[in-house]
Formats: structure tokens, C-alpha cells, sequence
């Protein structure tokens, strides 16, 4: 059983005239999924069918968010390939689904020694329009063909705007202490599928681009080095934009429970206005007698420096076991607004012997990362409870 916020969210505690007037819960049902294991006719192999309101998210390439109300058989091989098949209805256009209407899609997956794959099919559009019916594919591989060599692949390709993606990445471990990396990213501006993640912290592809990325990783002396060269253009290869990345990090002993652990990168840009910029991050940690204190110190080009402090432990204490104390300051003056740009919160969150996660805390900023918790910004006391079932 899912559930989402109700329109009316604060009625439930609006309890003053209650009895007057109707009233609802904070949240309404949104989806309900019946899940059934076995054979679908006598002697028939094993299946899992999921019948329901629910999503599935096969690939993020071209075969993610299929539809809303589905209905899914899942469990059947042929030969080395497992075979998945989908059918799912969506009545109107939504996130869900680009276009209204319904949507079959089948994904194999398996090994074909050395490979191993997966194959996504996705067939869409209006049930009573052929020709509005569009189909998209992609599919992914990765082998390793020698020891210490690793190389995967995706391809994808929507009919709807012959668009086409592809990214290939290698991997080699061969030579001792060293370890060198290589990327190839590239989309056409065609490229639209309607079932593909473009979420901006999740998505994978980027209309219209070609990228290049070489980069290395080795250890010396106890110090962790790293450093890649990176090439980023449109597809057809203009107005290139090239950034340079070396890092570093190492472990100080002597300080500390563990020691010191220390690291810092400097990325600098340059674009195809031949503008340029730098980015300078500056890591350390360490924990003394169970408490962790982690530093982050961040320079940026016309920017001013932002200094991140984080504190955590892990205490018993007379009324619960278990419990993670944490206080958070950053200071960051590149902020518009005044309170902003001191951020300082603690919190606490410990599990009660119900089952429920509580956390309670304040802070003058957003600093759960929920904009349901102090959304706004300003000084605000907070407790929160939380429980995740599977129903």
C-alpha cells in the first residue's frame, strides 16, 4: 500500500470544530499491489505476478517510470535469458508516462559467457492509434575479457525521434599500484525517449553532448593520487568545454582513534569563451573516543570560502540505547540572506522500542533535507517520527 499528502494536509489538526465539519487524514492512498508466486498452469515454471498501482524502473535510459497501473509477470527463462513482460495503462499524460494510453515493454537479462546483459523493449502510445504507437529499446553489457580489464557499454535508440545515446567505459587494472579509467558519453539532440529518468541528481544521459574522460588512481608513499582529463562538446562536437582534476588524500597517524584522515582536489574549467574558473575542496576527519569530527572547506573562483563542520557520536543513555548526537556549522558569505549564511543545527534521532525512528532537533536552516521539516529556513525546533512498512 503507498501513500502521498492529502490536498487539505492540515486538516487533522485543525480539531477545534471537528465536530462541525467533516474532516480528513493527512494523506490519501495511492496505489495498492497484489503480489502472487507460482505456476501459471499446471507443471508451468515458477512466476511472480504483480498486479497493482505501483512503478517499475528497469533502465534509466529507456525503460524508467512504465506507467502507473500494471500488471507484470516476471520469473520466465529461455535458455540463458530471463524474461520479464509488462503491461501498464496510463489514462492521462503524466510523469508517469509521456503519452496517455498504454504501454507494453519485456526486458531480458542473462550471461552469454563472457557477457553479461540486459535488453530493454518498450512499445507505447494511444491503445486505438497504431500509428501513434511508438517503440524505443536500449541495452546494456559489461565483460571483462582479461584479468584486471573491465569494459561495459549502453546503447539506446527511441523511434518517436530516431534519436540515439550510447556511453562505454573501460577500466584497466593490469598494471600494479595503477589504475586508469575511460569514459565515452554521447547523446544526440534528437534523443527523447519517454520513459527515462531526467531527474537532475539521477539522470545519466544529457541531450545533445559528447564527452571524453581519461583519468588514473595510484598510491605512493602512503598518499592516494588521482587526477582525470575531461572533454565535454555538443554532439557534433562544438564549443568544447575541458576540465582538469587532480586530488590527493592520505591517513595521518598518531591523531586520533584511527588517525587523520586528509584529502583535497582542485578542478579548474575552462570554457568555450575561453573563461576560466577553480574549485578547491579541502576534506578532514577523525574520531577521538567515538566522537566524529569531519571538516569540508570549499574555494571556488569570485566566490567566498564555505567552511562545513560536522560533529557526531553515538551514546547510551537512560532512556535509550544506540542514540546518534549530531551538531552541524557552516558558515558560507556567499548567502543572500543574513541568516544563511551562519547555518548551525543539532539533532538526535534514536529508534524506541515501538519500532518508530525519532529524531528531534533545531536548526536555523533546512537541515534535514526535508522541506517538510523547517522548509523555510529560519530557526526552528523540530521532532520527527518515522516508520517504513511494506504492507
Amino acid at each position: 500500500i503507498s501513500m502521498a499528502p492529502a490536498a487539505n494536509e492540515t486538516a487533522w489538526i485543525n480539531l477545534k470544530d471537528a465536530l462541525t465539519r467533516n474532516t480528513t487524514m493527512p494523506f490519501n492512498i495511492t496505489g495498492i499491489q497484489m503480489v502472487a508466486t507460482g505456476a501459471w498452469w499446471k507443471g508451468g515454471p515458477e512466476l511472480t505476478t504483480s498486479i497493482g498501482s505501483f512503478n517499475r524502473n528497469w533502465s534509466h535510459y529507456g525503460a524508467y517510470r512504465l506507467g502507473r497501473n500494471i500488471i507484470e509477470v516476471d520469473g520466465l527463462s529461455v535458455g540463458p535469458v530471463k524474461v520479464t513482460g509488462l503491461y501498464a495503462y496510463t489514462q492521462d499524460e503524466s510523469r508517469y508516462n509521456k503519452t496517455a494510453g498504454n504501454t507494453f515493454a519485456l526486458r531480458g537479462s542473462g550471461t552469454i559467457d563472457p557477457v553479461q546483459f540486459n535488453a530493454y523493449f518498450v512499445n507505447y502510445g494511444p491503445q486505438t492509434d497504431a500509428d501513434a504507437r511508438y517503440n524505443q529499446f536500449a541495452v546494456d553489457a559489461k565483460v571483462t575479457p582479461a584479468s584486471g580489464v573491465d569494459l561495459s557499454g549502453v546503447f539506446g535508440y527511441e523511434e518517436k525521434n530516431k534519436g540515439i545515446t550510447y556511453k562505454a567505459e573501460a577500466k584497466v587494472t593490469t598494471i600494479p599500484n595503477l589504475t586508469l579509467t575511460g569514459l565515452v558519453r554521447a547523446t544526440d539532440d534528437k534523443y527523447n525517449p519517454a520513459h527515462t529518468e531526467t531527474n537532475s541528481n539521477n539522470r545519466v544521459w544529457w541531450p545533445d553532448e559528447m564527452l571524453l574522460r581519461v583519468g588514473a588512481e595510484t598510491t605512493q608513499a602512503g598518499v592516494k593520487l588521482n587526477g582525470s582529463v575531461e572533454r565535454k562538446t555538443d554532439y557534433a562536437g562544438n564549443d568544447p568545454t575541458n576540465k582538469f582534476t587532480v586530488g590527493a588524500s592520505t591517513t595521518i597517524s598518531g591523531v586520533g582513534d584511527a588517525g587523520l584522515n586528509l584529502g583535497g582536489s582542485v578542478e579548474l574549467t575552462r570554457r568555450p569563451d575561453n573563461t576560466s574558473s577553480t574549485k578547491t575542496v579541502i576534506d578532514a576527519s577523525t574520531a577521538i573516543s567515538n566522537v566524529n569530527v569531519t571538516y569540508k572547506g570549499t574555494i571556488e573562483t569570485d566566490k567566498e570560502m564555505i567552511n562545513d563542520v560536522t560533529v557526531k557520536t553515538t551514546v547510551n543513555l537512560f532512556f535509550a540505547d544506540n542514540v546518534t548526537l549530531e551538531g552541524r556549522v557552516i558558515f558560507d558569505e556567499n548567502q543572500s540572506k543574513d541568516h544563511h549564511k551562519l547555518r548551525y543545527g543539532a539533532r538526535a534521532n534514536w529508534r524506541l522500542p515501538n519500532g518508530l525512528d525519532i529524531w528531534v532537533g533545531y536548526a536555523n536552516w533546512n537541515m534535514s533535507g526535508k522541506d517538510w521539516v523547517n522548509g523555510t529556513g529560519d530557526d526552528g525546533f523540530y521532532i520527527r517520527l518515522h516508520r517504513r512498512m511494506n504492507l
